[in-house]
């Protein structure tokens, strides 16, 4: 018992230190963040931190008390940020100003008498490119464009994450709420972040019947409000409704397995049907083998718009020391 303890003990403050670790890259990194040319995110699609989740929504609570949960996922994306110029421009000139992105996103969880979850997350671009053809001098002065080209890598917005279950953890209904904090760490110039923070605030509700959850959330996305080109970033209305079906799998004798379906997006104020409703969807394959989370999906857009890719596949891993024991 004492070994078990000593190696929980362990466990955890290694989660500190990862905890510490991440907090420091962040706070050296915020210098990044001031460009002007392209002060918008396209990161749709946020794994949530911690277990207690389909994908990118919230159930409404916690892990056990004490549980460190970090995760990393690694996602591809296809035409996130493409742009169809009219006007001024050659007819229906198709300008794709991120033509594809390969992204880590990465976090650390800990919740706190199953009632609160304190998280830091922080999304790496790895490579993305502009298309070459479209983002070439001449085409931009031929466009009439100003169009920013993004550098092939960097880091996005950091974010500090707070959720709160109102319910007790064993209901099948759940009420919560999430506040999550985004720090201007990512480069404006390169569509990876923001020139000022940005606050998104949800209430998360779900219920659990048998093998079945359903999640939803709805909430406000307050930010400054800027735009490149027709495409808006700022003040916006936040959704997302989802669902997992446990297949088999008990947990003790076999691992469970899951399949999941979600749709998300927000709604920017000025509710121009062209560009400001970006909405899409994802289907996703979720196994928990011990004090693991193996995850991998792919999805595609439903309403077109900042951050909504041709086709979106992710992969991902988690780890919760506490599962299982």
């Amino acid at each position: 018992m004492s070994g078990r303890s000593a190696a929980g003990s362990s466990l955890l403050r290694t989660g500190y230190g990862l905890v510490l670790v991440l907090c420091a890259t962040l706070w050296s990194s915020v210098a990044l963040a001031y460009g002007e040319q392209a002060p918008i995110e396209i990161d749709l699609l946020s794994p949530r931190p911690g277990d207690a989740k389909l994908l990118s929504l919230d159930l409404a609570r916690v892990s056990e008390h004490r549980a460190w949960v970090p995760q990393a996922f690694l996602q591809y994306s296809d035409r996130p940020l493409a742009l169809i110029c009219k006007g001024s421009c050659p007819p229906r000139q198709y300008v794709s100003l991120v033509a594809h992105r390969t992204t880590a996103n990465l976090s650390v969880a800990l919740s706190l008498a199953e009632r609160v979850q304190l998280a830091v997350s922080l999304p790496v671009t790895l490579y993305q490119k502009t298309d070459a053809v479209r983002m070439e001098p001449g085409t931009q002065e031929s466009s009439g464009l100003s169009l920013p080209i993004p550098r092939a890598a960097g880091i996005g917005n950091a974010r500090i994450h707070t959720k709160v279950a109102f319910l007790p953890p064993r209901s099948r209904l759940g009420l919560g709420a999430d506040i999550e904090l985004a720090l201007p760490t990512g480069d404006g110039n390169s569509f990876l972040g923001t020139r000022l923070p940005v606050l998104d605030a949800r209430l998360l509700a779900h219920i659990e019947h048998g093998g079945l959850t359903m999640a939803a959330h709805v909430g406000g996305h307050f930010g400054e409000n800027n735009q490149v080109l027709d495409l808006p970033t700022g003040m916006a209305l936040t959704y997302g409704l989802g669902m997992q079906v446990k297949l088999f799998g008990d947990g003790v004798t076999a691992a469970p397995f899951y399949l999941l379906a979600e749709a998300y997006g927000m709604a920017f104020t000025r509710f121009q049907p062209r560009t400001d409703f970006p909405t899409e969807f994802l289907i996703a394959a979720k196994s928990e083998p011990g004090r693991w989370s193996l995850l991998v999906g792919a999805g595609s857009t439903i309403v077109p718009g900042v951050g909504t890719p041709n086709i979106r596949c992710i992969a991902g891993l988690g780890y919760n020391p506490r599962r299982g024991r």
